[in-house]
């Protein structure tokens, strides 16, 4: 699994909502989890150091874990 798709697995509905609405994007569906997550995906203007921002610390542990890193340090 590459980084942003670990980021946006990791990531609730309502993040979800924020980022998309911040990055504009207009074809991801807001009642969809997938869609929105499809969406972030496949768009080029959303880096996942910018998602990472905004995360908690139990978010990023759970990004760490799926990409098999130490979550700890």
């Amino acid at each position: 699994m590459n980084l942003k798709k670990a980021i946006l697995a990791a990531m609730s509905r309502d993040d979800l909502k924020v980022a998309v609405e911040a990055a504009s994007l207009e074809q991801a569906d807001r009642r969809s989890v997938q869609s929105m997550r499809d969406a972030l995906a496949r768009s080029r203007q959303v880096r996942p150091d910018e998602l990472l921002a905004g995360m908690t610390e139990g978010q990023v542990k759970a990004v760490c874990e799926r990409m098999e890193r130490s979550s700890t340090g």
